[in-house]
């Protein structure tokens, strides 16, 4: 997990996002597996300047990721 220093300079503001990663990753990891397979090595990147307020936002995406969709 990895959150620009850059775009967020306080250290809670990245924190936060990395946290909402993980657990996103967490309860849909085996949907993750089903599509890149199970020993893929993966780095996520929160890559919007925005910081993302719920969960949902950030699941969302992360849903988008997973079935190949563009914004």
């Amino acid at each position: 997990m990895s959150v620009s220093k850059k775009f967020f300079k306080k250290a809670t503001d990245r924190n936060r996002i990395k946290r909402l990663l993980r657990e996103v990753y967490r309860l849909n990891k085996s949907a993750f597996v089903e599509k890149f397979g199970e020993t893929s090595v993966s780095m996520l990147f929160w890559t919007s300047k925005e910081l993302p307020h719920h969960y949902q936002e950030v699941e969302k995406d992360f849903l988008k990721l997973i079935k190949g969709e563009r914004n």
